[in-house]
């Protein structure tokens, strides 16, 4: 009987809920080393299933962004963490912590700025 096939070195990534929780997980444990390990599972899975040329052409910049990004559905504490433990920033704010406010004025203004560009 021969062996199974090995793993996908991105095993278990199937959602941003599960990139979330790893996330959290080493940013609150200060885990440089997991954080390099989840970019890494990341990149891999990008390069494998990534929905854009743009993403399959760079992953690893696709998975900082990812995280950056995912860093502002948390609490500031826990965000500014996986900012700092990952070395990657927010899309749109960069370090920053924006209050609620500050985030609903940019997603508005990124939402009238789409409305405005011509169809492609």
């Amino acid at each position: 009987m021969s062996a199974p096939p090995p793993e996908p070195e991105h095993e278990g990534l199937d959602s941003v809920g599960e990139v979330m929780h790893r996330a959290e997980a080493i940013a609150k444990a200060g885990d440089k080393a997991g954080a390099a390990r989840l970019l890494t599972q990341l990149e891999a899975y990008i390069r494998e299933h990534g929905e854009s040329l743009e993403a399959r052409d760079d992953p690893r910049e696709s998975a900082r962004q990812l995280l950056g990004y995912v860093s502002g559905y948390f609490k500031p504490d826990t965000g500014q963490a996986i900012l700092e433990v990952f070395d990657v920033e927010h899309p749109v704010f960069g370090r920053a912590s924006p209050d609620w406010l500050e985030a609903y004025l940019a997603g508005a203004a990124d939402a009238e700025a789409d409305r405005s560009r011509p169809d492609q």
